[in-house]
């Protein structure tokens, strides 16, 4: 079987800076490649001088796609990546003091800032990059084995020896590790 790793999605979810785990939250899929053999026939039964068995068969080949999705805690950094950097607005506001009306006494007034005012000293906004996400490459560790496997039968009761066919299969599989580097796409830096 050949497999290849296809990764669709990958982000880096990062808390702010010192709190909390970042994740990496990966989708993608493993494309196999599965080489076989159809419709095996075994001839030319043994004799007692060759001793030999042939297997007849065609190789067709199938292509399946096996998805997966994960999260992943990220709890070391080669380079940490730059942010995520929090907005600031600073506010301030003007104190106004109204009559409270009806049912209160003359004396007593509401005092509060003046809805129909926005006052702001200073405003930052950033505008982070998304961290980028490159697949540098995935170690697959596999366990396939076969549940209705049955032994080919040949001409005049001869077998070919550990030869079988199925129809089913178990599969277990395993991204051990994959490789993937993750870094701001510019460089930082401030205007005066």
């Amino acid at each position: 079987m050949k497999k290849r790793t296809k990764v669709t999605q990958a982000r880096l979810i990062q808390p702010r800076t010192g709190i909390g785990t970042p994740k990496l939250f990966l989708s993608g899929f493993v494309r196999k490649n599965i080489q076989y053999a159809a419709n095996p026939m075994v001839e030319l039964p043994p004799t007692p001088l060759t001793m030999t068995t042939e297997l007849l068969s065609t190789i067709n080949s199938l292509t399946v796609d096996v998805p997966f999705d994960c999260v992943a805690p990220i709890t070391s950094f080669l380079t940490p990546p730059v942010g995520p950097f929090l907005n600031t607005r600073n506010e301030f506001d003007f104190l106004v003091s109204r009559p409270l009306g009806t049912g209160f006494p003359e004396k007593d007034t509401l005092m509060s800032t003046d809805l129909s005012q926005f006052h702001q000293e200073k405003s930052t906004e950033f505008f982070n990059e998304q961290v980028f996400v490159e697949l540098i490459s995935a170690d697959i560790t596999e366990w396939d084995e076969s549940l209705n496997r049955v032994p080919i039968p040949g001409l005049s009761g001869a077998q070919a020896v550990e030869e079988g066919t199925f129809t089913q299969m178990s599969e277990k599989m395993v991204l051990i590790e994959v490789k993937i580097p993750c870094y701001s796409k510019g460089a930082s830096f401030n205007f005066p």
